[in-house]
């Protein structure tokens, strides 16, 4: 069997107390005058100062000065091992060892992993309604249609939720009664990209504005959920299933889209 030669540096990097952080304490263990000599003792910072990392580096050698045969490069010097001990007190020491691999922190005896890219279909069913039987049917205008947004269909985000809120003074000076919803219209004066998983949400509130801390968080009725694609001018969403006003709530209205790519805005 062949000789071994292994020459090790550890490198510390200290973050506080005789050093400042970044700094860089050098340790030099075997040399590659230890052909021979397989341990030693040396001389480390002692426990005053904390360090962020250590790292050691080490040489193999071929070199004629191996002394355990004629040759300059044996068939044991391109191998190496490492053992790192934690050392209790005089000779005593305890042998550490390291997992193979972690996942999130843990290192389970086996996991299974994919060396292609993986994917997975979900179904999602969307509902076209339409109504085709309409006896009768009254349309309430809510305010003065004199400022142009984008937020409800803001396509230049991948993805959007938005909130608003109509106070029930606004819907009972616009003519409504308590009762059910069974639509909603968007005057679209600009089209811009499709919006995918468009969903609308409705529901009675006791809020009176709504803030960046103060908004609807749960309790809402989806009322329409499909894939869109906006027309200029007035644009109908009829609901799934109605929504009953009690007539004395605001009504909290919620819009969201999760689109593949960025696009183009609609303004409404």
């Amino acid at each position: 069997m062949k000789k071994l030669l292994l020459f090790a540096f550890a490198i510390f990097l200290t973050i506080k107390m005789n050093a400042d952080p970044g700094d860089t304490i050098f340790v030099q263990t075997l040399t590659f005058d230890d052909i021979t000599k397989r341990r030693g003792t040396w001389i480390f910072p002692d426990e005053s100062i904390e360090f962020r990392k250590i790292l050691m580096y080490y040489t193999l050698k071929c070199d004629p000065a191996t002394t355990q045969d004629g040759y300059a490069c044996g068939e044991w010097d391109y191998l190496t091992y490492n053992f790192v001990y934690n050392h209790t007190g005089n000779f005593d020491s305890t042998l550490l060892s390291h997992p193979y691999f972690t996942i999130n922190s843990e290192a389970p005896e086996e996991f299974s992993y994919s060396n292609i890219p993986t994917y997975s279909y979900y179904n999602i069913w969307q509902y076209f309604p339409f109504y085709d039987n309409v006896i009768s049917e009254n349309d309430f205008l809510i305010g003065n249609n004199s400022e142009q947004i984008i937020h409800p269909f803001k396509s230049e985000n991948k993805s959007s939720r938005a909130q608003y809120l109509w106070l029930a003074s606004e819907l009972t000076n616009a003519g409504i009664s308590s009762g059910d919803i069974h639509k909603i219209k968007f005057d679209v004066q600009s089209v811009g990209s499709d919006l995918k998983y468009l969903t609308i949400k409705l529901k009675n509130s006791s809020l009176t504005e709504l803030s960046e801390i103060d908004y609807e968080n749960d309790g809402f009725v989806t009322v329409y959920q499909m894939n869109t694609s906006l027309t200029p001018g007035l644009n109908e969403f009829c609901f799934l299933n109605p929504f009953n006003w009690d007539g004395t709530s605001s009504i909290a209205v919620e819009i969201t889209f999760e689109n593949a790519e960025i696009g183009l805005n609609s303004i409404v």
